[in-house]
């Protein structure tokens, strides 16, 4: 269990200073926004490499044709990573 060796406040819950040793971070440790673009740009290319036929493939590129929902349309997965790419320098 995580918090087991953690120390314990009287309502059992745990002290931030358990969470900050936990969770310590070096400063050459990426920050967790840009893990998760790396990580969504990593499983892109996985998809892309994949056979027409695969369903990965074929989920990421159909197009439901739904209506979107009125004010500021959701980010759909796609335009992520559209952004992620120009962020890293790629083509967008």
């Amino acid at each position: 269990m995580l918090l087991s060796p953690c120390t314990y406040s009287k309502t059992r819950e745990p002290h931030n200073s358990s969470f900050t040793i936990i969770l310590s971070l070096s400063a050459n440790s990426p920050i967790i926004t840009e893990t998760i673009r790396l990580n969504r740009l990593r499983w892109f290319k996985h998809v892309q490499n994949m056979e027409e036929n695969r369903i990965p493939k074929r989920v990421l590129y159909m197009n439901l044709g739904t209506i979107r929902l009125r004010g500021r349309p959701r980010n759909r997965w796609q335009d992520e990573v559209r952004d992620d790419r120009r962020i890293a320098g790629g083509k967008g």
